[in-house]
């Protein structure tokens, strides 16, 4: 897996793993394995998002993805924030 070169918030955290130390293949397992709803995530995220904010819909979608969520799941989280 290129880990590095892959987007999405898990790839964020696994490269947070690799910074604090763990093994390419430790912080794979750890995401993969922590049980996460990455678009339940999202949709929790956006729903932060727009209690703080007014975004527009691609504002939204723009921002989660910033955050690390793919683009699959940014729209997920819009259609779930009512957009």
């Amino acid at each position: 897996r290129d880990v590095l070169g892959s987007r999405g918030l898990g790839d964020v955290y696994k490269r947070q793993l690799m910074f604090s130390g763990y093994s390419m293949s430790d912080a794979i397992f750890a995401v993969d394995n922590c049980g996460a709803d990455w678009y339940l995530q999202a949709a929790l995220m956006a729903q932060s998002y727009m209690s703080m904010f007014a975004f527009s819909c691609q504002r939204l979608i723009s921002q989660l993805e910033f955050s690390g969520f793919t683009s699959e799941q940014a729209n997920f989280a819009a259609a779930a924030v009512g957009y």
